[in-house]
């Protein structure tokens, strides 16, 4: 009795410091998105991620023929994403580098996200002046 108490404990605490929680350990992550999308020079599409507590948070992109950037950032961030890509000269935005690379066709991130609404930007950039090259891109976002 007593050993499985102290078993049942150190899984417990063993969870607990991987950032998952019981109920994830036992039913496996959430998808909060899987899916393909194409996107055109300059286009992106925003995942939004609603978390009622900290948890670990990972995207994964396949992206072909062309590279796509990988940011994810805050709601209150996303809101000045929104208006510097609308803007001709643009801006600053603030985004969590531990979820973001730039130019990647596999991309595969992971970290913990804080409560609160977050923004996961998939986006083709703009590379060329006279032709836009497309891309399509397999997204998938869990949570643990």
């Amino acid at each position: 009795m007593v050993w499985g108490l102290v078993a049942l404990a150190v899984g417990w605490y063993f969870i607990a410091r991987s950032g998952k929680s019981v109920s994830t350990a036992i039913a496996g992550p959430t998808t909060l998105a899987n899916e393909r999308v194409q996107l055109h020079e300059g286009q992106w599409k925003a995942y939004r991620v609603l978390l009622d507590a900290p948890r670990k948070v990972a995207v994964h992109v396949d992206a072909a023929p062309m590279a796509v950037d990988v940011v994810t950032m805050a709601k209150e961030e996303y809101d000045q994403f929104e208006k510097v890509h609308k803007a001709l000269f643009g801006g600053r935005y603030k985004h969590i580098p531990a979820l973001s690379s730039k130019r990647v066709t596999k991309y595969d991130g992971e970290t913990i996200l804080g409560q609160g609404s977050w923004y996961i930007v998939v986006m083709r950039p703009h590379e060329s002046l006279a032709f836009g090259d497309d891309t399509n891109a397999q997204v998938t976002v869990l949570a643990y």
